[in-house]
Order: C-alpha cells, then structure tokens, then sequence
C-alpha cells in the first residue's frame, strides 16, 4: 500500500482543463492586456510577478498539478509554448460563457469580458490535439494518461443577463 496522494498514484502525463475563471492561468489577459490582473499584486505572494491570474496565490488547477507532480499548466493561448510530455494544457478564459456568443447575441445578452465560450475553448483544445498528435492511435494514448478537467461554467451565462436587467422568466428558458 502507497502513502502517495491518489492523484499521484494515477500518473497523468498532462492535465487539460477547459471551464471559467478560478482556473485561467493568463488567456483572458492574453486576449486583453490592459486588465488589471497582468499588473501585480496579481502573482506577487507566489509567483512573485504578475501572472494574469485573477489571484494572488494559486488557483485550484495548481494545486492539482503540484500534488500531480506536473509543471504549472500554461494559457492555450501563450503560443510559443510546444506540447510536452506530463504538461498538458490550459483553455480556461475568464468571463467565458457556456452558451456561444452567437447565442447569447440573439437573446440580445452582451458578453463584456470575453468572446472565448466553451465551444471555443472545445475549439482550441481539438487544435491543440490535431497539432500536438502523430496520428488517432498516438492521440488516444495521450488521453488516456491525461487528466480532463472541465470546471463550472455556466454562471457566467445568467450573471451577465440578470446584470443586463433581463426578467427572472427570460433566464430561466436559457436552462436546458
């Protein structure tokens, strides 16, 4: 019987994580640099520098990938980063919507944070797989020693409506 932490005992060879903002390590400010959150205190306590977390210590997903043993996971959209070997990759954006933006648009809901859905970051994390695999079999292997988190994201949907002034029936519809 091992002492290690079940995480560990797994042995993941990387970590992708898709969701809202508790677990962005630098996308949205990749998208936006004038955000606060590129300047410190964002990152001061533990990074020691600015991150584009919206955090000053670390986020869920870090403390996953120390107890996993892995490299703090980087923003998928900070390109000039290759895929590699017990990393994995990060497609969560602050703000993001789990409703596409085309749809919150024909319910006449505004999106002022960020246009990087959960279709989108499907999006980036299918690109990231056509890039980083050889081939199908050399795809499902990765995946299969990979950890998939996918965080909640749905709130983001009804805070930006219920900020909009849009009645409680309106927002209600919106749930499948």
């Amino acid at each position: 019987m091992t002492n290690a932490h079940p995480l560990m005992v797994c042995k993941f060879d990387a970590i992708y994580n898709v969701g809202d903002s508790k677990s962005d390590t630098n996308n949205l400010v990749l998208e936006n640099s004038a955000l606060p959150f590129a300047r410190l205190p964002y990152g001061e306590t533990f990074f020691k520098n600015a991150t584009g977390r919206c955090s000053n210590g670390l986020l869920m997903i870090d403390n996953i990938v120390l107890v996993v043993g892995a490299p703090f996971l980087y923003p998928n959209l900070k390109k000039d980063v290759l895929f590699l070997p017990r990393l994995g990759e990060n497609f969560v954006v602050v703000g993001s919507t789990s409703l596409s933006t085309n749809t919150l648009q024909k319910k006449n809901i505004l999106f002022p944070v960020t246009n990087s859905s959960l279709d989108v970051q499907l999006d980036w994390m299918s690109s990231h797989f056509n890039a980083a695999c050889l081939n199908d079999q050399n795809c499902v292997k990765k995946c299969n020693k990979a950890l998939f988190m996918v965080r909640e994201i749905e709130g983001n949907d009804y805070y930006y409506a219920f900020f909009q002034g849009k009645p409680v029936e309106e927002i209600k519809a919106m749930v499948p």
